[in-house]
């Protein structure tokens, strides 16, 4: 992908900035319960009842907060998918993920694993799971594995490939991010943080790069309540 170039320091600059608003605390807040979640998966046995139900929650959680965090783009009547799924299915879903992670497996077939849960692609079990939309999956994977993704979705597609134009246009011209544009993003945004660290010796992680890109983008294309 292509598109503008922050240079280091400016990414620094702007991750201690984001660092003090709410909502990237609410960020941080998730991204500390995923690693209680990565760390039920670690265990390599079967989760309990009650650790099945609090990845549901979790995952919930995260889907109140990517849409809350562009609730002014969502339509009033959008409604919530996730929680048609048992948490049985999430745990199966989530340990797929933690082996494929582990076996550094394509990002594609990392997210497939996600994308037949309801919410998160919801393409039936089996079926091909290439056109999906990613964005929920992505922003799972963020929130759970920080060090090696970020989410993808219009915003942060049009900041990086330097997009002019009105947000109901760009919206449509990124509707839909599948998984191949969704893995070049998952590239990128661990390219610009090696290069962070090479440059300045600062470590800003995959996951916190989108959200500088993210924030920079409420500025490029700001909210209708802005």
């Amino acid at each position: 992908m292509s598109g503008i170039i922050i240079k280091s320091e400016e990414y620094l600059e702007r991750f201690d900035k984001i660092q003090k608003t709410e909502s990237f605390k609410a960020t941080k807040l998730l991204v500390a319960k995923g690693k209680r979640v990565r760390n039920i998966f670690k265990k390599h046995t079967l989760p309990t009842g009650e650790q099945c139900d609090f990845i549901k929650e979790f995952i919930l959680e995260i889907e109140e907060w990517k849409y809350g965090m562009e609730a002014d783009n969502c339509n009033p009547y959008y409604q919530r998918h996730v929680a048609k799924n048992c948490a049985a299915s999430i745990v199966i879903a989530l340990t797929k993920v933690h082996i494929s992670i582990a076996r550094n497996e394509p990002d594609v077939v990392v997210l497939s694993h996600l994308n037949y849960l309801k919410g998160m692609g919801s393409v039936k079990e089996g079926a091909n799971t290439s056109s999906a939309r990613q964005k929920m999956a992505s922003s799972v994977l963020r929130l759970i594995y920080p060090e090696k993704y970020g989410v993808v979705d219009w915003r942060v597609a049009a900041v990086v490939n330097a997009e002019k134009g009105s947000r109901k246009k760009l919206r449509e011209k990124y509707d839909v991010i599948n998984a191949e544009l969704s893995s070049e993003m998952f590239e990128l945004y661990r390219q610009e943080s090696e290069a962070v660290y090479r440059e300045t010796g600062k470590n800003i992680l995959p996951g916190d790069i989108e959200s500088v890109l993210f924030y920079l983008s409420l500025e490029l294309y700001p909210p209708k309540n802005a």
